[in-house]
């Protein structure tokens, strides 16, 4: 939870929104509870959900205005359960069958026979409900136009990026000094790395520099 505490690393955008609603409160609601995190199904074959939900509190999905609207401020956290199955369970477990299979029928499994008895593990494990959960705060600064994502990882922000767009129907358009640059139409050349950088200007060998 990155806006409350802890480190500080964020991706800016700029939002460019599509529509420009009525009743901005009611609307909002009514975009994110669209896109609500549903949790995952014990018994289902899914493997992963993802959605909106409150910043405060990471299991409510209510999304009512006053949980997420702060003045100006749009702020929600988006959260993604992924059911794993331990790779070290299911091989301790193959291995065990494979022993009893070779007892009992005085000889190893086959390959096929090793690959059918290993999807049925997987899919017995996926029962136990091996869930990890990652939540991504969000804040859009509306007055500025601005969304920041609060992760440092580049596959959740790319992730959550499409997310924003989907659920309140806008363009985000990133906003590193790079993004900027190409925008304005800087010749990419302009920002390379300079030859002082690598110590090449003359002197820079013998620190006379």
């Amino acid at each position: 939870m990155p806006i409350l505490q802890g480190a500080l690393t964020f991706a800016r955008f700029t939002a460019e929104p599509k529509k420009r609603p009525k009743d901005l409160r009611r609307s909002l609601a009514k975009d994110l509870r669209a896109r609500a995190f549903e949790p995952l199904d014990k018994l289902g074959e899914q493997e992963r959900a993802m959605g909106w939900v409150e910043l405060h509190d990471h299991d409510r999905t209510e999304l009512a205005p006053s949980r997420f609207l702060f003045g100006a401020y749009l702020m929600v956290a988006y959260r993604i359960d992924v059911r794993r199955v331990p790779a070290s369970m299911v091989r301790r477990e193959l291995e065990a069958w494979a022993r009893d299979f070779s007892a009992r029928q005085s000889r190893p499994p086959k390959r096929a026979e090793k690959a059918e008895q290993k999807e049925l593990i997987i899919k017995r494990l996926r029962k136990r409900a091996f869930v990890s959960t990652q939540t991504v705060d969000v804040s859009w600064d509306q007055d500025r136009g601005e969304v920041l994502v609060w992760s440092p990882a580049r596959k959740i922000v790319d992730e959550v990026h499409v997310a924003v767009e989907e659920t309140f129907a806008m363009t985000l358009r990133p906003r590193s000094p790079g993004a900027l640059a190409d925008r304005a139409g800087v010749d990419p050349d302009v920002l390379a790395p300079t030859a002082a950088l690598f110590g090449l200007v003359e002197g820079a060998a013998d620190g006379s520099a």
